[in-house]
């Protein structure tokens, strides 16, 4: 298909090493997945976005995304770029609350 849409909805338990302490939570995890082919399959665009939400334990809430583009170069070549944004409400102490990353890579795929 030229359109890709898909979400997922569940629940978990999350385990985290911080330092020399090993904490659970209870977590509720939503993910969405997009992708959109252009001409024929050689460009795709995508966005894929997460939340991870902390329900009991460490108070917490996650969000990921990750939005950009893969041209196919040759049936087995293609490149791609995307930028990456992760945001935590509740860092540990020694963490940003943001983590901004920009990619460029080439990369082999067989079918």
């Amino acid at each position: 298909p030229r359109k890709y849409l898909s979400t997922q909805l569940g629940a978990g338990l999350q385990t985290e090493d911080i330092g020399m302490e090993s904490q659970q939570s209870s977590v509720v995890v939503w993910n969405l997945r997009f992708r959109r082919d252009f001409f024929g399959d050689d460009l795709s665009v995508f966005h894929n976005f997460g939340v991870t939400a902390n329900v009991s334990g460490r108070t917490n809430t996650s969000y990921r995304t990750s939005t950009g583009i893969s041209y196919e170069i040759t049936d087995l070549l293609y490149a791609s770029a995307s930028v990456d944004y992760d945001y935590d409400t509740e860092p540990v102490e020694t963490a940003k609350s943001e983590d901004i990353s920009i990619l460029f890579g080439l990369g082999l795929e067989f079918e």
